[in-house]
């Protein structure tokens, strides 16, 4: 498009500008998030590949599908190694370029490494939004994308240790600014536009194979630059020829980059032809092995209570009010002006907004299942903010006067200001971030998902290192992690010496300190309405928003003293010493099952002797006695365990068993 704009010069070099500013700062910023939900089975995935190209073992090689043709339930170690091999019908092209990192280029650090990676994708992915908004309408244009890239919260939070979306929204926004170029230099492209189409759109395939529809992207948009042959009685056969030559070029292509999907994807090596065909219709079956739950206009919603218009708002929720300002100006670009320079390709602005408007338009449709604020449609929100920026542009060019044009530039620079405020006052938390529409982050607090990746997690852990004096190698000081993924808490807790990371019930006394989430008001959505929980010393927060808590444990007290009789009662039994709560309390229903009921006493005595609060230590106890017919002790026992928990329903019934049989041997007695 040859139109001219004044200064060019000068906005092409602040283009370059952004661009390196971009380059250098994201990538340094990357070393301040933490460890994502997915990412330690996207890390153990990257590892099974690279173990397979490296002969070490086949497991990147297994079928997820299983003897009824259905995709594999998704199932882990306690390290996130895939046990069922369902990840394998993803082609993990990023895990495995992170694990190759890691083994022979250079670590940071194993996840401090995949992080860095994955902010080069977020670099690609906002430069070439400005790259291919040049192409579309100039370096004014593409400089003001850049920006509106840059100054998207939610994009340079995922671009930080998001595994699968920002790598594939990266490629995505590649091949479209290489597939419009190609169309454009039919019937003679140039090898600098189809070599790297060849290259990336398998790779984008290998990440989420919905990649494929960049095929049809291409194919789709050859016929639409003929789109004349299909509608004019006087065909030019000349014309038709360069047509059927260009479509076949684009056929080829197309084969071509099917064909490569499998070069870096162990699954499909088993069925080069098969497999990348079998992935995409397999899609459906991903939302049967998964039902997240998500926070919603106030309601915690499951897949059947996923409403239509879900993807839609979150778009605009989510991001700030540039977007559906540009949205909303896009219409002019349609409206020519009397100076045709100052118009935009038509033909090609249409298919930008295919670019978005098919993928929003094919999940409202299809019902496909959406979560975690939409970041599966992610690889969309370029696109849109690429017209947006064309949309200003155009105002800029076709607005009357110079006070009108400084009013607009005035306005858009405010919708601009506002989220680069916001990220800075918050970083790095900029994955909570929602639009002034909803009331920003304050206003979406119990409405919507904030952190629900659990990036504070690590934030929380740091507080504790610089608040919390570390203890020694025998009395470290014991950091709950209770709710997801285990290693986004132990990775950093356990930094440190003198620190950390367990497991163990709420009400136990061997933990010190317990950071919890506000997404896991999910399994308690009661949580969220007592907030903040008891014990809380510290909140991790956005704006005012709670994203965790940091609880000093209440539970902690001292062990319950023995008596003379319970002593004697657990040297009888010779049970093992120096056992942990767990093992003990295991080893109390393997004597209850095998009714050596005062083992069982014993057993759960010193399981006390650890965790004093443990309500169904005290009911097994209860419950060995009524088999004893020590009613009284029995009776005890259970009043204590319903005194930590009122409402344990087997406790009661154990113990108006023991009260029952108390009544009736007074009543007994009397007579």
């Amino acid at each position: 498009m040859n139109v001219e704009v004044k200064y060019i010069k000068e906005w092409k070099i602040a283009f370059i500008v952004l661009s390196v500013i971009v380059a250098i700062l994201i990538p340094y910023l990357s070393f301040d998030y933490g460890i994502t939900e997915d990412e330690q089975a996207h890390c153990q995935h990257g590892k099974s590949i690279l173990d397979y190209f490296t002969g070490k073992n086949n497991i990147a090689a297994r079928s997820p599908i299983d003897s009824t043709g259905k995709l594999q339930i998704i199932s882990f170690d306690d390290n996130m190694n895939d046990i069922s091999g369902e990840m394998n019908i993803y082609g993990g092209t990023f895990d495995l370029l992170c694990a190759i990192a890691n083994e022979y280029v250079f670590s940071f650090g194993e996840y401090e490494t995949r992080h860095f990676i994955n902010s080069l994708f977020g670099v690609l992915l906002i430069v070439f939004t400005g790259l291919f908004t040049t192409y579309l309408g100039g370096w004014r244009a593409g400089t003001i994308a850049l920006l509106l890239m840059a100054l998207t919260p939610r994009i340079i939070a995922h671009s930080m240790n998001n595994p699968k979306d920002i790598p594939f929204a990266a490629l995505y926004i590649i091949c479209l600014y290489f597939i419009f170029r190609f169309v454009e230099e039919l019937p003679k492209p140039k090898l600098k536009t189809w070599l790297p189409l060849l290259i990336c759109i398998p790779l984008a395939a290998d990440i989420r194979i919905s990649g494929l529809l960049l095929i049809v992207y291409l194919i789709l948009f050859v016929c639409y630059r003929w789109n004349n042959l299909f509608f004019e009685k006087n065909i030019n056969k000349e014309e038709v020829r360069i047509f059927f030559r260009s479509l076949t070029y684009a056929v080829v292509l197309s084969v071509c980059s099917y064909l490569l999907i499998s070069i870096l994807w162990p699954f499909a090596q088993t069925n080069p032809l098969k497999v990348p065909y079998l992935a995409l219709s397999k899609l459906s079956d991903l939302d049967i092995t998964w039902d997240s739950h998500d926070l919603f206009e106030g309601k915690w919603i499951v897949r059947s209570e996923m409403p239509w218009y879900l993807g839609l708002k979150w778009l605009f929720i989510g991001n700030p009010l540039f977007l559906p300002l540009g949205l909303a100006t896009s219409v002019f670009i349609f409206i020519h002006t009397s100076n045709i320079e100052d118009s935009f390709p038509i033909k090609k602005i249409l298919m930008l907004v295919f670019t978005f408007a098919f993928p929003v338009l094919y999940v409202i449709f299809r019902g496909s299942y959406l979560y975690n604020d939409t970041r599966h449609i992610l690889f969309v929100v370029p696109c849109i903010l690429a017209l947006s920026a064309l949309s200003f542009e155009n105002l800029f060019r076709i607005l009357p006067n110079k006070f009108l044009k400084y009013g607009f530039a005035i306005l858009v620079s405010l919708t601009m200001l506002q989220p680069l405020i916001w990220m800075n006052r918050n970083h790095p938390h900029e994955v909570a971030y929602f639009s002034p529409l909803i009331g920003g982050t304050d206003g979406a607090w119990k409405k919507y998902e904030t952190d629900f990746w659990g990036n504070a997690v690590r934030h929380a852990a740091e507080w504790i290192h610089e608040n919390v004096p570390p203890g020694d190698d025998k009395n470290p000081v014991k950091v709950r992690i209770w709710y997801g993924n285990f290693l986004k808490g132990s990775y950093y807790i356990e930094k440190k010496k003198g620190y950390k990371a367990m497991r163990d019930y709420e009400n136990s006394p061997n933990w010190d300190y317990y950071i919890m989430q506000t997404t896991a008001a999910k399994n308690f959505p009661d949580w969220l309405t007592n907030w903040p929980p008891p014990g809380t010393i510290h909140e991790i927060k956005a704006d005012n928003i709670p994203l965790c808590a940091i609880i000093k444990n209440p539970w902690k007290t001292q062990p319950i003293l023995l008596t003379q009789e319970d002593s004697i009662l657990i040297e009888k039994q010779n049970l093992p010493k120096n056992l942990s709560f767990d093992d003990y309390m295991n080893l109390s229903f393997k004597k209850y099952e095998s009714k050596q009921f005062e083992a069982c006493v014993g057993a759960c005595l010193l399981a006390l002797q650890l965790n004093p609060s443990s309500d169904v230590a005290y009911n097994n106890i209860c419950a060995a006695y009524n088999e004893l017919k020590e009613w009284e002790k029995a009776k005890k026992a259970c009043q204590e365990a319903l005194r930590i928990n009122s409402e344990f329903t087997l406790a009661k019934n154990n113990l108006n068993w023991a009260s029952d049989m108390i009544s009736k041997q007074s009543i007994s007695g009397k007579k």
